[in-house]
């Protein structure tokens, strides 16, 4: 099994998302905390944002990832995932 595969699994991965970003300089994307809890109709939890693994992948190029209580902003090129 390849690591990746095993990783979700283990994590007990049960769906996802997929989302496209081309861009060109300058850019940016902001997650904001979303931390307020939501209930639906029917009494059940709903799962926030925040309650989620992301991964993401910058397929060519380069850019910066900020990541709160991180001082140093860390450099991505083509390739590297996080």
């Amino acid at each position: 099994m390849d690591p990746i595969t095993d990783i979700f699994r283990t994590m007990h991965v049960t769906a996802l998302g997929l989302h496209w970003l081309e861009a060109t300089a300058p850019w940016g994307v902001k997650q904001e905390n979303q931390a307020e809890e939501k209930v639906t109709p029917t009494g059940k939890k709903k799962t926030s944002p925040t309650d989620l693994a992301h991964f993401a992948m910058l397929s060519r190029g380069n850019c910066w990832l900020s990541v709160e209580r991180i001082p140093e902003p860390i450099p991505l090129t083509g390739g590297d995932c996080f």
